[in-house]
């Protein structure tokens, strides 16, 4: 998708264009005093930048999906590594301990 002078609103800083996109970080240029903002991609577009093309918008709709599952697998990925360390933490505490020293019988007489 090609977002390179894209037109985008900000509920604060009005319409912008997109000015650059360049390692998850999109440049968009707004009306002076704002100048030119940074925002993170695509995350920005899930809640403070909408672009005023609905084609592109339709498209950016499905990018950000793709983002969000990602970043769901991503989140159950590091839940199982704690999960997984956790385990293995409290099994190697468990194996530490030291046998319990059986009582000694009184001997009868």
């Amino acid at each position: 998708m090609e977002l390179l002078k894209a037109q985008v609103e900000h509920k604060v800083f009005g319409i912008g264009k997109v000015s650059g996109l360049a390692n998850g970080v999109l440049s968009v240029r707004f009306a002076d005093p704002h100048g030119e903002k940074k925002f993170m991609y695509p995350a920005a577009f899930a809640g403070h930048l909408t672009l005023c093309d609905p084609a592109l918008a339709a498209d950016m709709e499905e990018v950000l999906a793709q983002h969000h599952l990602s970043l769901a697998q991503e989140q159950d990925r590091v839940d199982r590594a704690e999960r997984m360390a956790r385990f293995r933490a409290d099994s190697a505490s468990k194996a530490k301990k030291p046998p319990r020293a059986k009582k000694a019988k009184p001997k009868e007489e």
